[in-house]
């Protein structure tokens, strides 16, 4: 495969207007607008070298802003619920769990109240009765000290406690820095400076693309701390959900899409996730209902469709994004992760435990983790599955629209860079891409569970035996 170096293409675009008064002598020969790859517009940014970039998607440094469709935060919110593959009742359910938890006051970055002043050092937090008698008394560390997983201290619009808002924290940073916006301190008013700002003012304060930046942060995070929750066989004995078929150890994403009103989704969601272990609502389980059957009442009065939290700074360019995230080359161990990689997963919320700054494994080194990253990250399709290569072909056949297959018949001149292989045989499927020639040889991206990180090299399967094979391409 043919690559422009990116020493070749650099374009330098210095325009300076001032009242209508061009301040470029002599006149210049225009030169056309070459569009940017994902690969070097990374390195632009990387290297803080500015660039023309009209989508506002990649500016040095930040590479993925929202673009949550809604007109409100709540509309906005329940989108983005909807995307994860929830039904309209079963999004309804988490939404009537979050209103209650800290959406309801409409700011992104609240933190727990109680802890959040520092006037409130020496008093007992009664919140948190649950971890004590009186609660806790709050020292000078549960106001200030965010990044310490033994504090009970809650965080954002879902109130995150200990090891989950560090966890947060690691998102909102990898998303461009946007963890300063929940520890910006004012020592004059002892409170932390965006403490439960509503959405729409924040939005004024810090800029609408910047808010949406944080809410999309935040609801990634979301989805990847909800990816592996399961239903225990208490949930199912104490609130009869059996009758829908929901057993123990099924997803919980799948649970919720089994019942059948907003009210017992919201329930299902409070014992699994928001208090594991319970076997029904607390005091505020109507509060809950309701507001999750307010959340179903928006969804069909305002007619709001699914969308994802995040556009990342690619250009749709799948098999580009796949060879920048990947090492060049087998052998690379599953705890060897590109760094490139790593934070690529951060932004568009793949990024799974164990996962640190010096690497990620297993999970890091897995097949469908790695195929989701790169589509995600390309801007190719941000609502791709994260995990689960039969998840992942069930959404390209469920949406024709997006998602070609191919009948390449062992052909390769029938194929194209960034065409996605699944190979299935009676132990499960493995995904991969297809980048194209290196060195003349058919090549593909892929990684492997538990084995070895993202590459890619020159060999591609045409499956034959037991196995067989579907490519899907993305139109």
């Amino acid at each position: 495969m043919v690559r422009e170096s990116l020493a070749r293409r650099v374009v330098l675009l210095v325009v300076s207007m001032v009242m209508g008064v061009s301040f470029l002598t002599p006149v210049l020969d225009a030169a056309p607008v070459v569009a940017l790859t994902e690969a070097q517009m990374y390195f632009y940014g990387q290297n803080n070298i500015l660039f023309y970039d009209p989508d506002g998607k990649g500016v040095n440094g930040r590479t993925c802003f929202g673009t949550l469709s809604g007109s409100t935060l709540y509309e906005k919110v329940l989108s983005y619920l909807l995307s994860m593959g929830l039904t309209e009742e079963a999004a309804a359910g988490v939404y009537g769990n979050m209103m209650h938890e800290g959406l309801g006051s409409g700011a992104l970055l609240s933190h727990e109240n109680g802890v959040d002043e520092q006037k409130d050092i020496g008093t007992w937090y009664s919140a948190a009765t649950y971890y004590g008698e009186n609660g806790l008394l709050v020292a000078e560390k549960d106001v200030r000290d965010l990044d310490d997983p033994e504090v009970m201290h809650g965080l954002g619009f879902i109130q995150w406690s200990f090891g989950r808002r560090v966890r947060l924290l690691q998102a909102l940073a990898a998303a461009g820095g946007l963890d300063k916006y929940a520890r910006e301190w004012d020592d004059q008013e002892g409170r932390y400076v965006y403490d439960g700002v509503a959405y729409d003012q924040l939005a004024d304060m810090i800029g609408q693309s910047e808010a949406d930046a944080i809410l999309a942060a935040e609801l990634n995070f979301f989805n990847t701390e909800h990816q592996n929750y399961v239903v225990a066989q208490s949930d199912v004995a104490a609130q009869g959900l059996g009758k829908y078929g929901i057993t123990e150890g099924m997803n919980i994403i799948e649970a919720l899409n089994l019942v059948e009103t907003p009210e017992e989704a919201a329930e299902l969601f409070f014992s699994t996730s928001e208090m594991p272990g319970a076997t029904g609502f607390n005091a505020a389980g109507n509060v809950r209902q309701t507001s999750a059957r307010e959340g179903y009442e928006l969804i069909k009065s305002a007619g709001v469709t699914a969308s994802g939290a995040t556009s990342c700074g690619g250009n749709g360019n799948i098999a580009d994004t796949a060879i920048m995230l990947s090492w060049e080359g087998l052998d690379h161990a599953k705890d060897d992760p590109k760094p490139e990689y790593v934070k690529a997963m951060q932004e568009v919320g793949t990024y799974v435990d164990p996962c640190n700054e010096t690497g990620c494994a297993p999970r890091g080194a897995s097949c469908d983790i790695f195929v989701s990253t790169v589509i995600r990250y390309s801007g190719a399709d941000a609502n791709f599955p994260p995990y689960g290569p039969a998840v992942q072909q069930a959404y390209m056949d469920e949406h024709p629209e997006m998602y070609e297959k191919i009948e390449a018949d062992g052909d390769v001149r029938n194929l194209m860079p960034g065409d996605i292989f699944v190979v299935a045989n009676g132990n499960g499927r493995h995904i991969y891409l297809y980048i194209g020639e290196i060195d003349g040889q058919p090549s593909q991206a892929s990684a492997s569970f538990n084995t070895r990180t993202g590459e890619h090299y020159a060999g591609i399967s045409w499956v034959d035996y037991d196995m067989e094979y579907s490519i899907y391409r993305r139109i």
